[in-house]
């Protein structure tokens, strides 16, 4: 068993290839094999988001702070609040972050396939995050 203790990892800013605005990730984990689950809690500043992005398995998102916006391609987007959990399927290209007026925190879990837990694409412009 392993416990990783809150504060035991430094917190990161969210990669500006990947995300947008003011990210920060905190506390991720990766189980080790034969388990592929990994995942992190991800804080959002108003307006921060990720760029799209896929993942071989799915993701699962539990909105633990604030309020925030998933969206999926070719769909409008959906708010999500402290206390909504998110199921993204396999392969579906998507992005989620804070909304324009709140801060919002979510754990992030996704299993790996072939060592890989998500494809990042290109950035969500303003134009489609303002949709």
């Amino acid at each position: 068993m392993d416990i990783i203790k809150s504060g035991s990892k430094p917190t990161a800013s969210g990669p500006e290839s990947y995300f947008t605005g003011t990210v920060s990730i905190n506390s991720p984990f990766q189980a080790t094999a034969p388990a592929r689950v990994g995942g992190a809690t991800v804080s959002f500043g108003p307006g921060a988001r990720t760029a799209w992005h896929t993942h071989p398995l799915g993701q699962t998102l539990i909105v633990t702070e604030g309020q925030g916006l998933v969206q999926e391609w070719g769909k409008p987007a959906q708010a999500m609040n402290k206390g909504d959990i998110v199921w993204i399927e396999a392969g579906v290209k998507h992005w989620h972050g804070a909304s324009a007026a709140s801060a919002m925190t979510h754990i992030a879990i996704a299993e790996s396939q072939d060592g890989k837990a998500v494809d990042w694409l290109e950035k969500v412009t303003d134009e489609q995050y303002r949709q």
